[in-house]
């Protein structure tokens, strides 16, 4: 057991010195002195900091995308809506069309029919007769019974 404990001391000592021997390198690369110590509180004080404005962050963004989520269902639902709404829309223009169509057919047939039937004629009121709705009625009322004689 003591064995063992010893090989791992030992196997950790030498990854501590390779670590330290990275460490100097990297600190002349970087122009510092490799006897200077940084303060190791200040180092885990950032880090902490960066982890808490990181936490933050990920709490705003994740509200973003809910609110983005929430306003795309939003956004789908008025676009069914106005798909659904221009479908209706299309069918009442498409029945209009027929029944246009169906009323020109009607109103031509009319026309070709009627070219050779007798024309109406406006008839002229008796002379002195001023048009009073009840005056003309009675006029019409009187032609309409010498025509049927």
């Amino acid at each position: 057991n003591i064995e063992s404990l010893t090989a791992s001391v030992n196997k950790l000592s030498l990854a501590v010195n390779d670590l330290e021997m990275e460490n100097e390198e990297l600190r002349e690369r970087l122009g510092m002195d490799p006897r200077d110590r940084l303060d190791i509180e200040e180092i885990k004080q950032k880090r902490k900091v960066k982890k808490e404005q990181s936490a933050a962050l990920n709490r705003v963004l994740v509200k973003e995308i809910d609110q983005l989520t929430g306003r795309n269902e939003e956004l789908r639902h008025e676009l069914t809506n106005a798909r659904n709404e221009t479908s209706k829309a299309l069918v009442q223009v498409e029945r209009r069309e027929t029944k246009i169509e169906q009323l020109q057919e009607e109103v031509k047939a009319l026309k070709e029919i009627g070219e050779g039937a007798v024309k109406l004629q406006a008839l002229p009121l008796p002379e002195g007769m001023t048009p009073s709705s009840s005056e003309i009625i009675a006029s019409l009322n009187e032609h309409l019974i010498y025509t049927l004689q």
